[in-house]
């Protein structure tokens, strides 16, 4: 395991004296421990974050909710969406994938009824509300959610939401 001092201090060689971590180097380090589900080195760097005044940075705060929702930590999730003054399709995105994933796919698909009051509906959107559709056995909302994709919000299907279907589908026993 890393140093964490040595991580999130001043960076003190010749090269750099006195770099200090950007909202680029939070992310990226919140990103390499989402990938590996390092929720004690996140929240430690979610510490820092705070130090250093990026935690309204929506970039940021849409990699502490990814980090969080992947590790399990839905409430810390909750907190940091709860506390971004800006949200994006991003940090949208991340809390609707993390409460599909834990199984709360109602929530996930009441919460994009929310989203869609301000933010514009992504292709990654539809495969959060189909994975969540499949999580819970949703299989006419997810139908809804696939159909609407090109009719009402001008989502081309890719392979991946076709993927999704037969998973829900085969998942409900509707395939055969």
């Amino acid at each position: 395991m890393w140093a964490r001092a040595e991580c999130f201090g001043t960076i003190s060689t010749n090269a750099t004296e006195g770099v200090k971590p950007d909202h680029v180097t939070f992310v990226g380090i919140l990103n390499a421990c989402a990938s590996v589900a390092a929720l004690e080195e996140g929240a430690y760097a979610h510490q820092h974050i705070i130090q250093s005044g990026w935690e309204s940075d929506v970039f940021v705060g849409s990699s502490l909710i990814d980090i969080y929702a992947k590790c399990g930590s839905m409430q810390d999730a909750w907190k940091v969406f709860n506390k971004m003054p800006f949200r994006n399709a991003v940090s949208w995105n991340a809390m609707l994938e993390g409460f599909a994933m834990h199984g709360h796919g109602k929530v996930a698909l009441a919460h994009f009824e929310w989203m869609c009051q301000g933010v514009k509906i992504e292709n990654v959107t539809v495969v959060c509300l189909l994975s969540a559709s499949t999580h819970m056995g949703l299989v006419d909302e997810g139908l809804h959610y696939f159909d609407s994709m090109c009719s009402v919000y001008n989502i081309s299907a890719t392979v991946e939401h076709f993927s999704c279907m037969v998973d829900l589908l085969c998942c409900t026993s509707h395939l055969r």
